[in-house]
């Protein structure tokens, strides 16, 4: 019988990083894939959905492909605030992935400062209105991407 073991994935701003531990967390094996990130426009990060996918794929496929034991349990880590939207029938995605860097919806948030909404927002939500958080990254979505 062979060891059981735990993947862990890691979707980071540059990378995806794969690796397997033993049951005492010891690494085993590690597989890592480059993600590129464009600036379409100042204060803009972005990255491709699909490249994203595919980089997960293949450093898992690796780890797999190398014959070190029986996967018992995953873990998936993602970039937190980074904001995709994606069809909900077919699962394919409608933008690209807006990074946790990206600044685009500045704009969206100074109006709704302008219009008192920030105390409410930060009595409901605990945050303050920043364009790191996910929220005003969806609400510029919705405004300005028709395929949202």
């Amino acid at each position: 019988m062979s060891t059981p073991l735990l993947l862990g994935i890691d979707d980071g701003t540059t990378a995806v990083k794969a690796e397997l531990l033993d049951p005492d967390l010891r690494p085993v094996a590690s597989a890592v894939r480059r993600v590129p990130t464009t600036h379409p426009r100042p204060g803009w990060v972005e990255q491709d959905p699909e490249a994203i996918l595919e980089a997960v794929v293949d450093a898992v496929a690796e780890l797999l492909d190398g014959g070190h034991g029986e996967v018992v349990a995953a873990g998936l880590d993602h970039q937190g605030e980074s904001v995709l939207a994606w069809d909900a029938e077919t699962g394919r995605p409608l933008t690209s992935v807006v990074v946790w860097q990206d600044k685009r919806s500045e704009h969206v948030l100074t109006r709704l400062r302008a219009s008192g909404a920030a105390r409410a927002v930060a009595a409901r939500s605990g945050l303050p209105l920043d364009p790191y958080f996910s929220a005003g990254k969806l609400a510029w979505l919705l405004e300005h991407d028709d395929a949202v």
